[in-house]
């Protein structure tokens, strides 16, 4: 029979016992968790690999699952990488692709993903093979010119009566004629960049009303033409370098109301005519310098009421009509050079023109040239060697406006008489 001592030591031991084998179970199963976590762990990678697999429309989520990614070790073994991110979690709204960056283990990659779109209008339109050019358009508001070679020259667009805001244009297209290509559309607010064959853009963005930036077009060196281009496009503020080739540029940003600052005009060789060129541009907050190459400047800052100095005149300057017409703020005047033949409205409406005014032009053509210039009650003194100077200060009836020396005045007056008579 067992005393009830060695039963109570039996019964410790037995405890004892149990412990023990509940503590090598989980000593055990730690031991197997750390080698499943460490079998489950990616392995260290020197690179990485990603491949899009999935299938996303214009704005759509972008989940792990559509992105095969890869990672290659030091020993050059290519393996799977499951543990990776990316900031990037939906599509673009707009274009055919957009690039996601996948991270992992410091490493990262760039995947292209492509955007399925539904087309709403397709049209061929290469020359003289239709189908080497087509025009699409989505859903999205996408509108790509896609092929190789020509196109048509058109009479009407096919695209004009659909809806779209994103312009995209295939490198290999050969179109040398954009005129009113787009013109009107208050919808459009980015195109990426214009054929480099281009040689006329005539009001293809007039009127484009939410446009803030102008595509890429100083690659385009066959360009001359760009009349109106941009003119109406009220939220523009950002503007390519005009290429070397462009001759003429009538009233390309007129009314473009948020443009701060002028487009350099530096790169240009051939530009003739800059008429209206910022005319009505209100924010404009300087003139910026014109090529000798112009002759023609009629209104090119008129009503551009927050330019303080006007700028040099070209050396080949013939026609500046109202070119500062209208700027209220303007202080200071450029002298009127003597190769001038129409300098009517030059400075018309100019309130704030003070100091000193020089003009050697002996055109007929001045009338209003000082016409409610300079009435805030400052002075502006003219001079030069013009014959009509006091015809022009009679004309301008206004007593700020005077004479810095009425005795040359008056010899040049009779100088330009005697000419008129020998003729």
């Amino acid at each position: 029979m067992i005393s009830k001592l060695a039963k109570e030591r039996m019964e410790m031991d037995n405890k004892i016992k149990a412990i023990i084998a509940v503590a090598v179970v989980a000593v055990g199963m730690i031991g197997y968790t750390q080698i499943s976590k460490e079998m489950n762990k990616d392995p260290e990678i020197t690179g990485l690999q990603a491949e899009f697999v999935g299938k996303v429309g214009p704005g759509g989520s972008l989940s792990k699952n559509m992105f095969k990614v890869t990672g290659t070790t030091e020993a050059g073994k290519v393996v799977q990488i499951n543990d990776f991110s990316s900031k990037t979690t939906t599509a673009a709204e707009n274009g055919a692709s957009c690039e996601v960056n996948i991270e992992a283990q410091g490493q990262s990659a760039t995947v292209i993903v492509d955007i399925t779109r539904e087309p709403v209008l397709e049209e061929n339109i290469g020359y003289p093979n239709e189908k080497s050019a087509k025009v699409t358009c989505y859903s999205n508001g996408d509108l790509e010119f896609t092929g190789k070679g020509d196109i048509t020259n058109f009479t009407t667009f096919p695209w004009s009566s659909s809806t779209y805001s994103h312009v995209y244009i295939d490198d290999s297209l050969k179109i040398e004629n954009m005129d009113n290509w787009f013109e009107g559309n208050e919808n459009l607010v980015y195109c990426d960049n214009l054929p480099k064959t281009l040689k006329t853009m005539k009001s293809t963005f007039a009127g484009c009303t939410a446009i803030e930036k102008t595509p890429d077009y100083f690659q385009c060196s066959n360009l001359k033409i760009m009349d109106y281009a941009f003119s109406g496009c009220s939220a523009l503020k950002e503007a390519d370098i005009i290429p070397v080739n462009v001759s003429s540029m009538k009233y390309t940003y007129a009314d473009c109301i948020s443009l701060q600052s002028p487009i350099s005009l530096d790169k240009t060789s051939n530009l003739t005519n800059v008429s209206g060129l910022y005319s009505g541009c209100t924010n404009l907050r300087e003139a910026t310098t014109i090529p000798d190459s112009v002759i023609y400047m009629n209104e090119t800052y008129k009503d551009c009421i927050n330019i303080k100095e006007a700028v040099k005149f070209p050396k080949s300057i013939e026609e500046i009509s109202a070119a500062y017409a209208g700027c209220t703020g303007l202080l200071t005047g450029a002298t009127i050079p003597e190769s001038v033949i129409n300098f009517t409205d030059c400075y018309n409406g100019c309130e704030s023109l003070n100091g000193k005014l020089e003009i050697n032009s002996d055109s007929d053509s001045f009338e209003g040239v000082l016409m409610g210039a300079t009435t805030n009650g400052d002075k502006l003194s003219i001079s030069g060697n013009c014959g009509n100077l006091l015809a022009i200060q009679k004309n301008a009836s206004n007593s700020n406006i005077v004479m810095a020396d009425p005795e040359a005045a008056s010899k040049q007056n009779e100088r330009l008489n005697r000419e008129k008579e020998s003729q």
